[in-house]
């Protein structure tokens, strides 16, 4: 197994996390890795817990004082049952796990975790959490470039089917098509997307695509769509129930904002991939 790579689970107590440790579940054991799970207890909560005004309200429509001493231990006993959750998921695929819990921030954990880590498995939950905070923290968050997210805003979505890259010339697209090609395996093809606005450009992605997954060995669809956009990956992949969309995230053509239309707009997961350390803005040719 290979041991250094690395898929981490991200929870906190506003999190249903069922669905995230399956896919990063799905995720390790298609690249060989170790899953880790991350339970942050959210210091803000507690903080205002301890608060003589604070109160919670019930399904009932009653309320009553919340104690810092209860919510704690209202944490611990969820990360008790987070970690449950992740061994049940790793032990089935007989992979390598670990867990732990940070006490903090929640976004200011989840940066820090994401430095230490190959891959960061988000919810809809944290993404949401995220998009709501700083504009630079869910950059943050993926900025090391060893790090990877999957993200997903459906609970169903396997990642067996199509693996799919979004293809735009950008040496982050070339370590999307490498990754897409480690999760493919030997067995499967992986479907290639140009995001170019002229049929020239796409052709010459196009090229650019095939010569590098010829030297490295990937098995590709040979046909390679095009796309002028976003919104037409979208339109593309609509109708996809399953499977993957691997993207390629260098500060060009796939923001944050494209990444928000991508993950709402598609029943798939999505896995951002970023450059590599050292690596300059110019693409191969």
């Amino acid at each position: 197994m290979t041991s250094s790579t690395r898929i981490l689970v991200a929870m906190d107590s506003m999190t249903d996390c069922r669905d995230t440790v399956r896919m990063a579940a799905d995720l390790a054991e298609r690249l060989q890795g170790e899953l880790e799970g991350l339970f942050i207890e959210d210091i803000d909560l507690i903080n205002l817990a301890a608060l003589p005004f604070a109160h919670e309200i019930t399904f009932s429509a009653s309320s009553r004082p919340l104690d810092s001493g209860a919510m704690e231990q209202a944490l611990k006993v969820q990360a008790r049952q987070m970690r449950d959750l992740l061994v049940e998921a790793a032990e089935r695929r007989r992979l390598s796990w670990r867990f732990r819990t940070a006490r903090g921030q929640v976004l200011s954990e989840l940066s820090l975790a994401a430095t230490e880590t190959n891959f960061v498995a988000l919810g809809r939950s944290l993404q949401t959490r995220l998009r709501q905070g700083k504009a630079s923290t869910r950059t943050t968050a993926a900025a090391s470039s060893t790090t990877t997210l999957l993200l997903s805003q459906y609970a169903d979505v396997p990642l067996e089917g199509p693996v799919i890259v979004l293809y735009d010339g950008s040496r982050a697209a070339l370590c999307a098509l490498d990754m897409a090609g480690r999760l493919a395996g030997p067995k499967r093809s992986v479907s290639i997307m140009a995001v170019a606005e002229s049929s020239e450009e796409a052709n010459r992605l196009r090229q650019q695509a095939r010569e590098h997954c010829k030297a490295e060995r990937l098995n590709i669809d040979d046909r390679i769509q095009q796309c002028r956009d976003v919104e037409a990956v979208v339109a593309a992949l609509r109708a996809e129930r399953q499977g993957i969309v691997v993207v390629p995230v260098d500060g060009g053509i796939f923001g944050e904002e494209a990444l928000h239309v991508l993950t709402g707009g598609l029943h798939l997961s999505v896995l951002v991939v970023r450059e590599p350390i050292g690596e300059g803005n110019t693409p191969k040719r």
